[in-house]
């Protein structure tokens, strides 16, 4: 079932919806996927006191993982609804029709052999995300030169962040790499995108799905100043931040998925992203080495984005 969750299907299809979509259709389907981007986050708030107790307890952490799983499988629902009722949904299609028919309609790719797939979904662009990622990652890891071709490890920095990531629970490493990447790829790629491909171009796709993602992790700062009353202008510009980065990353996973038409690839994307965290820029431009290095990883990544994101469009 999983498999049928994250792959494409193929569905023959010659009309050009954007020749006979109206407005009217147009702005159903983007209040649609509004609402359903206010709903996931809102899941999280169901619960008794969730809005007043750290977010890393781990009795609030298992209460979201049960919140955004069941509004996953509710937002598939409410899809295959929304495909009934705009006729989205091939002709004979069945009342409860398959995930991929549901979610992957307007997505066509295909791949001869499981071989493909895997190195069109998922080594390539993990290949590219951590060449764009080669500077930070070295920051990271204290590799601050290079002689004779040999990289010079600092061995305590190392030492340091294995320790550091023993004090991470493990619910909270689950709802980072794992429950955190898959449901919101499901929910803004996969069910979002399939809301809005029958009626909107693929430009207007990755927009639209990009900007709620990045709206949608305001929810803990509006949370904190509308039922907490509590206003921190370093918490708001920290907010905003946060926004730039997650609209900037849910372009590249939407331009991925509708590249290589897997959300294997997306949540593969966010899995990594998630992984390594917000780059420690500072300390990049005070280190000439992690400076060039970055550079030089954000040139060859760009130009491999740009040709994949005009190829798409």
């Amino acid at each position: 079932m999983m498999s049928s969750l994250l792959e494409s299907n193929i569905i023959d299809n010659d009309e050009n919806y954007e020749t006979t979509t109206t407005w009217k259709q147009q702005s159903i389907s983007l209040l649609f996927t509004i609402f359903l981007s206010i709903l996931y986050p809102a899941s999280l708030y169901v619960w008794r006191d969730s809005a007043r107790i750290d977010r890393n307890d781990p009795m609030i952490i298992k209460r979201n993982f049960f919140s955004v799983t069941i509004i996953s499988l509710i937002s598939l629902q409410l899809l295959n609804l929304f495909r009934q009722f705009t006729r989205t949904l091939p002709p004979d299609s069945p009342l409860m029709a398959d995930s991929t028919i549901i979610i992957n309609y307007f997505i066509y790719k295909h791949y001869p052999n499981n071989w493909n797939l895997i190195a069109d979904c998922v080594i390539k662009p993990m290949m590219f995300i951590m060449i764009l990622f080669i500077g930070p990652i070295f920051c990271d890891l204290n590799l601050n030169n290079i002689r004779n071709y040999k990289i010079i490890m600092n061995r305590t920095s190392i030492y340091n962040m294995i320790q550091s990531s023993y004090n991470l629970s493990i619910l909270k490493i689950l709802r980072n790499l794992i429950v955190a990447p898959f449901t919101e790829e499901f929910l803004f790629r996969g069910i979002l995108i399939a809301i809005l491909s029958p009626f909107w171009s693929k430009l207007s796709c990755i927009l639209i799905s990009s900007t709620l993602f990045a709206l949608m992790h305001t929810h803990s700062c509006l949370v904190r100043y509308f039922i907490n009353d509590k206003y921190d202008s370093d918490d708001i510009i920290a907010t905003i931040i946060q926004c730039i980065y997650t609209g900037f990353f849910g372009i590249i996973a939407a331009v991925h998925y509708l590249s290589y038409g897997h959300l294997v690839t997306p949540i593969l994307l966010h899995f990594f992203c998630n992984l390594n965290g917000l780059p420690d820029f500072p300390r990049i431009l005070e280190n000439r080495f992690y400076f060039h290095l970055t550079i030089v990883g954000f040139t060859i990544w760009f130009y491999y984005f740009i040709n994949l994101f005009i190829t798409l469009l």
